[in-house]
């Protein structure tokens, strides 16, 4: 009946809402694992530049840490040099 079809629509719903939020989620990490490669062949001169990039995208400083292995510090002056 009308249960049973409202049912199979909501799961089929949540099961969209799940897969977007997966595909989503691996798109993020994906790209964070990209730039620690590229990273790692670019040494530090590299990092600095990606930190510069992710503080224009206005990227949260714990991800900017994680991604370039860049202190708190070096961040904040990566910041004071932009602002000058």
């Amino acid at each position: 009946g009308d249960a049973a079809v409202r049912r199979l629509a909501e799961l089929r719903e949540d099961w969209a809402m799940d897969y977007e939020s997966g595909i989503s989620y691996a798109k993020k990490e994906g790209i964070k694992e990209g730039i620690k490669e590229g990273i790692k062949e670019g040494g530090k001169q590299k990092q600095i530049e990606i930190a510069r990039k992710l503080l224009k995208m206005k990227m949260p400083l714990e991800e900017i840490m994680e991604i370039t292995e860049l202190t708190q510090q070096e961040i904040n002056d990566i910041k004071a040099q932009k602002s000058n």
